[in-house]
């Protein structure tokens, strides 16, 4: 029924932002040696706890139940996979592997059924490939990410170009209407 899937749908929402944030945060400390001061000596406390933290704050974050409550299912599915998304990217401008290039596409055109979200995932993208150490090769990674997220969505890119011509060269009236009609109304 459809309680069981709104419901569902929520959970599913809420386990995948946490497990996302979780993940991007473990892997930011892990690959940066980023540690918090003075938690070294601890191994739970160095990596693990911030990356639970930031997974529930995530998760249950303001903007996230703003949009529950509001119905915006497009931008919470987004929202979910931001962090995946995100970690996908990072993965692809430090490895430059074809295997990581090809998850941050598919991330990215996943999170763009939400178009604020896209954006704001390909403008941090292109200012992480800037401030990277080798923005050649991470230019040229940023391209290749966006040429198959683009491939990735030509299934609804294709037909919204194509009726595109019918709302703009045609007229939507089959008969004229006068002046004087128009502003009568």
């Amino acid at each position: 029924s459809g309680d069981v899937v709104s419901k569902s749908f929520v959970l599913l929402v809420l386990l995948a932002s946490a497990c996302g944030a979780y993940y991007l945060v473990r892997y930011l400390l892990s690959t940066h040696r980023l540690q918090i001061e003075g938690c070294r000596s601890s191994r739970f406390f160095g990596s693990y706890f911030p990356a639970f933290l930031a997974g529930c704050l995530y998760a249950f974050g303001p903007l996230a139940f703003n949009m529950l409550l509001s119905g915006g299912s497009t931008f919470l599915f987004s929202y979910a996979l931001a962090p995946i998304g995100l970690l996908f990217m990072l993965r692809a401008i430090r490895s430059h592997s074809l295997k990581d290039i090809l998850l941050a596409s598919i991330g990215l055109a996943l999170i763009a059924s939400s178009v604020q979200i896209a954006v704001l995932m390909s403008v941090t993208l292109l200012l992480l490939v800037l401030v990277s150490s080798n923005r050649r090769r991470g230019l040229v990674t940023f391209l290749a990410i966006m040429l198959i997220q683009m491939f990735l969505m030509m299934y609804w890119i294709l037909p919204v170009l194509s009726d595109l011509g019918y709302t703009v060269s045609q007229p939507l009236a089959t008969e004229e209407v006068s002046k004087e009609e128009t502003l009568s109304f």
